[in-house]
């Protein structure tokens, strides 16, 4: 099995204890890149980009781009959601607002000097829960 599918798997886990135990800050950490993880997965597994390609990919890309600002979690989300599009649209706009809500949750978790409340961080674990059953599903994770 994958490293980065195990590791998915690991955060979601992680994820729960956490939450289970008030520490909603980095069960939000650990939901968004349980969810991250396993759109690198996908990529490799279901739409056969594997990891150095996709290393490759990013590296080109930010030699086109001017400002260079582009990161693996953009490039990620970008090629995901662009390679999702092609298999179904519904399923696009799905993944596109969750990954875009769980990454919200994770900056503000990782980033901002406020409180992760109690409702912020099971909003953050039901949608990876959401997407690594529907990752499941669709891509047989």
């Amino acid at each position: 099995m994958s490293n980065l599918r195990q590791k998915s798997e690991a955060n979601l886990d992680a994820a729960k204890l956490l939450f289970d135990n008030n520490l909603y800050a980095p069960s939000v950490h650990c939901s968004y890149y349980s969810s991250f993880q396993g759109m690198k997965f996908v990529i490799k597994d279901f739409f056969a980009c594997d990891y150095q390609q996709q290393e490759s990919e990013l590296f080109r890309i930010k030699q086109q781009k001017a400002t260079k600002s582009i990161g693996i979690h953009e490039y990620t989300i970008n090629k995901f959601g662009t390679e999702v599009k092609k298999f179904s649209t519904t399923e696009y706009l799905y993944f596109t607002r969750s990954i875009k809500d769980l990454r919200k949750f994770r900056l503000d978790s990782d980033y901002k000097d406020i409180a992760i409340s109690h409702e912020e961080g099971r909003k953050a674990l039901v949608i990876s829960t959401d997407v690594f059953s529907k990752m499941k599903d669709l891509f047989h994770i």
